[in-house]
Formats: structure tokens, C-alpha cells, sequence
């Protein structure tokens, strides 16, 4: 999505400014890369820690070397942009500039600068801007009203992980892995590109020991670096994350816990939510209270896991840890279908076109998928159990769901099931039923 994205603002032939944000790991600079490859007048950027006058002779001579573009000896940030732009006037010249958020760090002239060169060239421009960067306040700090760039970008792009659909194709065309393997790997390593590229085999087993709980693998210190590198104050979001993995899911209880004022706890939870991708917060299908949940799996994995069991993987004791985590494997990778059921509904050919698509919770029952359509009336409600159906089984869930479902307040009402497999699919579904099986979302 992300490529058709850029691929259509590239054949506007115009001047546009793309800013590409999302936590670290999502494939930004791949994304980049891989649109720029057949781009015949295109310039790829990387913002390093250096010295202003340094980056500005760095930045000139990719110019120089790439497109042609000459700007005069230890030029200024209005000499390099004004350069490009006026380069671009009779062609289409791409700038992609990754890290961008660091050019603040190494010198905010340039900022005010840009913004000028913008404002007295892009009308007769063609230049294809591109700032790609870190999510966490990058837009907030550049782009939204008061700042430097303010009304300068043209669009937006946002890079997610994968859902389990899409990460499924990857792990099956990278390694062979069946829809189940594929959730298993899902369920360790979350829809993060960079973590999935790492995988050697379809075992969740092994690569969970190699990649993640011994203590010298890549992953074993990657919530902490991230959190580190990406927030200030990250010994606060750690411990929220730590807690939601714990079982405080509401605002009270985080709040009590953490000891700290609502609207400070207001402030990190936007952060891990619409910034960083981690954290979701839960509203209940039709109402109802809502609850904050680790929505990425390799954090929910690493905070059930390796954080409560660092002693023993310090002692490199990796293999220990993976047997108590094989004992609870089943239980964990049964929440994680329930969300790929949720998510998946989204996508599937049903009776009608969901608005909303959410657990319900009332009393003390719980419903895992409950779609709706926009005026409510309608809802398609469905229990997920991860593993195989007998028929008879499939019958006595579906017996149960429609008792749960009574309080749920819409008039009409279909009923369906979701598992890995489901024997008799087909006599159920003439019965009326809905029949879903893991095979359908991936």
C-alpha cells in the first residue's frame, strides 16, 4: 500500500511533499529504497549526527553525484534546497531525505529555510519531497499548526506492521510457513518487517529461543532500546507496558499503579498508541468500558515472557525459559487469534459490509468478534476457539454463543464460529451459520 501510495503522487508531475512516518523497524527506509530504484532523477538522503557545515557538503555532493544538481562551494541550507528545487523545474527530481527529524539535532536553520524555498518555488516546481522519520512527535514538531512546515506537506504516510494476513503471505513465501506456523511466528514476533526478515524456519519453538530469549541474540534487548531511543521518559512507558502485560488494563488501575496524575498517564498512552503502534485501547462493540491492551505481539510476548524471566535468561538459561513458555503457548496464541479474527472480519465476503468490528462485553460475558453495521441493527456475532472443530463441538459453541448473545441489542442476528479447522463446515453453513478457519485470514 505504502508503494502505490508514492508511485501515485509520483505520476502527478508536480510538486508534492510526502512525509513518511512510523516507529522504528516498519520498513521506512525499504519502502524508500525500493520506490527510488527505478526513479531516474532521484536522490536518496540519510540525516547523520554530524556538524551542520559537514552535512550541507555531504548533502551537496550526493546532488552533485546522483542528478547533476551544483550548488556553490560550503553552501548554505538555502543554496542545497533552492538548488534542487530550481533543478526541478523541467524534470522530475525525487529528494527522498531519511531520519529527517534530525535536522533539527544538527542544525534548525534548515527547517526555516526549506519552508521559505517552498513557499517562493514549489508553484513552478516538480520536485518530489520526501521526509521519512521516526513517528514519535515528528509531525507534532514539524508539520501540525505553528510549526516550521505547517501546511507544506502534501500527504501523509503512515507505515504500520503487517496484519496477520499480510505477514502471513511473507512468512509463506519466505519460508514455506502454513497458516499455522505462520500464526505461531505471529504470535512471537508480531507484523514488524525488520523481525520477521530475521526467520530461518517456520518453528515458532526455535526461533524464539535463537531470536529472542537468548541473552546475545538481536531481539532479547529490543523493547528497551526502542523505548530508549524513541521516548523521553521511557522508565515510565516501560512500566505502563510492563503493567498492561500484567493484567492492568483500565485507566484507574494503570493510574493507581503507576501513582501519577490522569492527564500525564493520558499523554504516554497516546504516545503508544497513535505513535508508537503499540498499544490499543479497547472499546467494547455497541459499549460498554473500555480496557488498554498490548495490541503488537512481539511487545505482548517479550512483557508475558522475557522481562518477568530475566534472572534465568541471564543465566542463559534459554531453554528452561522456553519449556514455561511451550506450557502457555496455547493459552497466549489464543488471545492473538481472537484479534486476527477481529481484524480479519474486516476483509472477509460477509451478508453485509461491517461499520465496526469489536469484542462485546456486558455483565460478565464476553463475545470475541461482534461486527456491526452502521445503524446497529444488524450484527454478525462469533466465538473463536483456536484449534479443531469436531461438528458436534462446533454445534455446542454456537448453542453457547446464542445464549451470550441475547443482551446483544441488535434485531437482526447472525451466529458464526471461527477455529483452525471446523469438520462439517459445509452442513453448518447450509444451516445458516457463519464458518471461518485460520485458512481465511491468511
Amino acid at each position: 500500500m505504502g508503494l502505490k501510495s508514492l508511485e501515485e503522487e509520483y505520476e502527478r508531475n508536480r510538486f508534492s511533499f510526502v512525509v513518511i512516518f512510523g516507529r522504528r523497524r516498519v520498513g521506512k527506509t525499504f519502502l524508500l529504497k525500493q520506490f527510488l530504484r527505478d526513479k531516474p532523477d532521484s536522490v536518496y538522503i540519510y540525516v547523520s549526527e554530524m556538524p551542520p557545515d559537514e552535512l550541507r557538503e555531504s548533502i551537496s555532493w550526493e546532488l552533485r553525484e546522483k542528478v547533476g544538481i551544483r550548488v556553490p562551494r560550503n553552501p548554505s541550507w538555502r543554496d542545497i534546497f533552492g538548488g534542487v528545487f530550481r533543478a526541478s523545474r523541467d524534470r522530475r527530481v525525487v529528494l527522498a531525505v531519511d531520519e529527517f527529524q534530525r535536522l533539527v539535532d544538527v542544525d534548525r536553520a534548515a527547517l526555516t529555510e526549506l519552508q521559505r524555498v517552498i513557499d517562493e518555488e514549489a508553484a513552478s516546481s516538480r520536485l518530489m519531497l520526501i521526509a521519512s522519520g521516526s513517528a514519535v512527535g515528528m509531525v507534532e514538531r514539524f508539520f501540525k499548526g505553528g510549526q516550521p512546515l505547517y501546511g507544506r506537506a502534501t500527504s501523509f504516510l503512515k507505515l504500520k506492521p503487517f496484519d496477520y494476513r499480510t505477514a502471513c503471505k511473507f512468512l509463506r513465501e519466505r519460508l514455506g510457513a502454513t497458516p499455522l506456523e505462520s500464526l505461531e511466528l505471529y504470535a512471537v514476533f508480531g507484523g514488524t518487517p525488520y523481525y520477521l526478515s530475521l526467520l530461518e524456519s517456520p518453528d515458532w519453538g526455535v526461533e524464539a529461543e535463537r531470536l529472542v530469549l537468548d541473552n546475545r541474540s538481536p531481539l532479547y534487548y529490543e523493547p528497551e532500546f526502542l523505548l530508549r531511543t524513541e521516548l523521553r521518559g521511557s522508565l515510565v512507558y516501560f512500566e505502563v507496558l510492563r503493567l498492561l502485560a500484567s493484567g492492568k488494563s483500565s485507566f484507574s488501575g494503570l493510574a493507581g499503579s503507576l501513582k501519577t496524575a490522569r492527564t500525564s498517564l493520558n499523554y504516554y498512552l497516546k504516545v503508544l498508541i497513535e505513535d508508537m503502534d503499540i498499544v490499543e485501547r479497547d472499546e467494547p462493540v455497541m459499549g460498554g468500558r473500555p480496557v488498554y491492551r498490548i495490541k503488537d505481539n512481539f511487545y505482548r510476548f517479550w512483557f508475558r515472557y522475557v522481562h518477568p524471566n530475566r534472572s534465568l535468561l541471564e543465566l542463559g538459561s534459554k531453554g528452561e525459559v522456553l519449556e514455561v513458555v511451550k506450557r502457555d503457548f496455547q493459552s497466549y496464541l489464543g488471545v492473538v487469534f481472537q484479534d486476527v479474527v477481529r481484524e480479519g472480519l474486516h476483509m472477509l465476503h460477509l451478508p453485509f459490509r461491517p461499520w465496526r468490528v469489536g469484542s462485546w462485553r456486558r455483565a460478565g460475558e464476553e463475545i470475541d468478534a461482534v461486527a456491526v453495521d452502521e445503524k446497529q441493527e444488524k450484527a454478525i456475532v462469533v466465538e473463536a476457539k483456536c484449534r479443531e472443530l469436531g461438528l458436534r463441538e462446533a454445534e455446542k459453541v454456537l448453542e453457547d454463543l446464542k445464549s451470550k448473545a441475547r443482551a446483544v441489542p441488535a434485531l437482526e442476528k447472525l451466529y458464526g464460529v471461527a477455529a483452525l479447522k471446523v469438520d462439517g463446515r459445509e452442513e453448518l453453513e447450509e444451516r445458516g451459520f457463519l464458518v471461518f478457519e485460520l485458512k481465511d485470514f491468511c
